[in-house]
């Protein structure tokens, strides 16, 4: 699966990935959260094209905190 794909996210990738992250849920409840999960993907897709090249790691934590984020 490619970080922009939903589409190639499985739902036995799906199952997986939750399994490895700790999160014990039935395979029927997966199965309910399949779609809102690959929905979510879809929506933030975008977020991989925006170039952030000209923007140092270190700056990232002051970006935040000018906005009022937390850093």
């Amino acid at each position: 699966m490619t970080q922009h794909d939903p589409a190639e996210l499985s739902p036995e990738t799906f199952a997986a990935l939750a399994a490895q992250l700790g999160v014990r849920l039935s395979a029927e409840r997966l199965d309910e959260l399949y779609p809102d999960v690959r929905a979510l993907l879809a929506r933030i897709a975008p977020l991989w094209d925006i170039d952030v090249s000209a923007v140092a790691p270190d700056e990232i934590g002051e970006t935040a905190r000018d906005v009022g984020g937390a850093a």
